[in-house]
């Protein structure tokens, strides 16, 4: 098995921040678009199983996006939070 995306190797924390942004929006847009394509063959029980990995990939997506604007805006002051150390 060879996963469809590129491994990438060695990011600073707010372009990794940004790939696992870019990798939730993904699967945030394939989980939607299964349910809808379940929900129009009438098929209700994957079509909730699709929405419950929605949810979850909704909250990861929301939570991505809140560390990356916090990195943004506080650099390493908020990665030391995160981590329990000081801000170099």
């Amino acid at each position: 098995y060879k996963p469809a995306g590129e491994v990438k190797k060695g990011q600073e924390i707010a372009a990794m921040l940004s790939t696992d942004v870019g990798l939730e929006e993904g699967a945030v847009k394939m989980y939607n678009d299964f349910a809808k394509a379940c929900a129009e063959a009438g098929d209700h029980v994957t079509k909730a199983l699709f929405e419950k990995l929605l949810a979850e990939e909704e909250a990861h997506l929301d939570e991505f996006q809140n560390v990356a604007d916090h990195v943004k805006k506080l650099g390493p002051a908020y990665l030391a939070t995160l981590t329990g150390g000081e801000a170099e």
